[in-house]
C-alpha cells in the first residue's frame, strides 16, 4: 500500500505540472503599461456607452414600451457611468466595464425572447473583455455566462431560452453553453499570450538598452533622457538638479593583479553602495569602465 508520505510527493508533483502547464500556455495577467491600458479603456468604455444608447430602441422594435425599455437600459447606463470614474483603481474600472458587456448581452438575450442567435452577443463581447488582459474581467465574463444561463434560466427560462429542451434542463444547457463559450474564448487567449509576450521582449529590449548589463544601473543613454527632464521640471524652481561624477583610482591595478572578475566584483558593490546612499528619487548610473554618475534631482540652487 502506498505511504502518506509517497502519496503527498506524487500530489505535490502533479500540482507542480499542472502549475507548470498553466505558466506556460496561459497569459499571466500581467499589468498593462498605463497608457495602453487608459487606451484600451476607452474603446471598451465607449462600446458599452454606444451599446447602452441602442438598447433602448431594440426594446421598442421589439414591442416593449418606452418605461419598459428605459428601465432595461437603466444598469448598464450606471455601469457605463461608474467604468468612466476615474476615481477607483483600475481593476474595479475593468470589471465593471467588462460586467457592463456581459450585462447588455443578457438584456439583448431577454429581449429577444430567449433566440439562440441572441446568445452570439455573448461571444462577440467576451473578446472585448479580453483586452485588458487581466484574469478578473475575463474571468467574471465567463463565469457570467455559466450563472446567467442557470440562475436567471431556472427562475425564467422563456427570458434565456426559446426552447423546450433548454426551458426544462436550464442548468445542463447552461454548461452547454459554457463550454462552447470557453471554446471560442481560446481565439482570445491566444492572442492575449501572444500579446503578453511580444509586450516581455519589448520590455526586455528595453532594458537592455537603456541600462549596464553589470551592475544593472542605467547607462549614459538614460542618464541624459533623465537629466533632461529633470531640468524641465526644474525650471523655475529654487532647487536645481546636481549631476555627480564619480571614478576609482587604481581600479586598473585591481584588475590587473586580482583578475577581471574581482574587478567586476568591485564594480557591482561599488553601484550597490551608492545606490544606497541616495534618496528614492535620485538616479545612480554607470557611464562606462570605472566612471559612475549620480543625478541628484533636487538640490538647493
Amino acid at each position: 500500500m502506498e505511504s502518506s508520505a509517497a502519496v503527498a510527493t506524487r500530489l505535490g508533483r502533479a500540482r507542480t505540472g499542472v502549475a507548470l502547464f498553466g505558466h506556460r500556455w496561459l497569459p499571466q495577467g500581467h499589468p498593462l503599461p498605463d497608457e495602453v491600458w487608459r487606451l484600451r479603456h476607452r474603446w471598451v468604455v465607449g462600446l458599452l456607452a454606444v451599446q447602452t444608447a441602442v438598447l433602448p430602441l431594440f426594446a421598442l422594435l421589439r414591442g416593449y414600451s418606452l418605461g419598459h425599455a428605459l428601465f432595461e437600459a437603466a444598469l448598464p447606463a450606471g455601469m457605463t457611468v461608474a467604468a468612466i470614474w476615474s476615481r477607483p483603481p483600475r481593476v474595479v474600472r475593468a470589471l465593471v466595464a467588462g460586467l457592463g458587456l456581459m450585462v447588455i448581452s443578457a438584456i439583448v438575450v431577454h429581449l429577444s425572447g430567449g433566440a439562440i442567435e441572441a446568445h452570439f452577443h455573448f461571444f462577440a463581447m467576451v473578446p472585448i473583455a479580453a483586452l485588458y488582459e487581466s484574469w478578473y474581467p475575463f474571468g467574471v465574463a465567463v463565469g457570467f455566462v455559466l450563472v446567467h444561463h442557470g440562475v436567471i434560466g431556472t427562475i425564467n427560462s422563456d427570458a434565456v431560452y426559446n426552447h423546450r429542451a433548454a426551458q426544462e434542463h436550464p442548468w445542463t444547457w447552461a454548461a452547454i453553453h459554457a463550454a462552447l463559450f470557453a471554446a471560442a474564448c481560446v481565439g482570445a487567449l491566444i492572442n492575449w499570450k501572444l500579446h503578453e509576450g511580444a509586450r516581455g521582449v519589448a520590455v526586455h529590449l528595453s532594458h537592455q538598452a537603456h541600462h549596464d548589463a553589470l551592475t544593472g544601473l542605467p547607462n549614459r543613454t538614460l542618464l541624459h533622457k533623465r537629466t533632461t527632464e529633470a531640468l524641465a521640471a526644474a525650471a523655475g524652481l529654487d532647487q536645481q538638479p546636481t549631476m555627480l561624477l564619480l571614478d576609482l583610482d587604481g581600479f586598473k591595478q585591481i584588475n590587473d593583479t586580482l583578475g577581471h572578475l574581482h574587478g567586476d566584483l568591485l564594480l557591482v558593490e561599488v553601484a550597490q553602495r551608492l545606490l544606497s546612499s541616495v534618496r528614492p528619487e535620485d538616479m545612480v548610473g554607470r557611464l562606462g569602465g570605472d566612471e559612475f554618475a549620480v543625478l541628484l534631482t533636487r538640490c538647493p540652487a
